[in-house]
């Protein structure tokens, strides 16, 4: 199961619970979220990082290019980060 936001991790921990399903046993938990975020939940949950800091990094850097337009053509500072899987307490393991 894969939670497209950091607020709606608690509340989905909580129906799986209430239902008797243990993420990490029975079902595999991942979130959409910041590291900072799945290490607070409890339990820790798998996420995957779209990296927030390095995006921001690397937009600055960007935006000051484009100020000092030295020659470089925009399309050129295009530049894709990676997110990031970070396995915890949410996921199963392979058989």
């Amino acid at each position: 199961m894969v939670v497209p936001s950091a607020q709606a991790i608690g509340p989905v921990l909580q129906a799986l619970v209430e239902r008797g399903v243990v993420p990490g046993r029975d079902i595999s938990l991942i979130g959409l979220c910041t590291d900072a975020a799945a290490e607070a939940s409890i339990p820790a949950v798998t996420n995957v990082s779209q990296e927030p800091r390095d995006v921001s990094r690397r937009a600055m850097d960007i935006l000051f290019r484009l100020l000092d337009r030295d020659g470089e053509h925009p399309a050129e500072l295009v530049e894709l980060i990676a997110p990031r899987l970070t396995r915890r307490e949410t996921t199963v393991r392979a058989p």
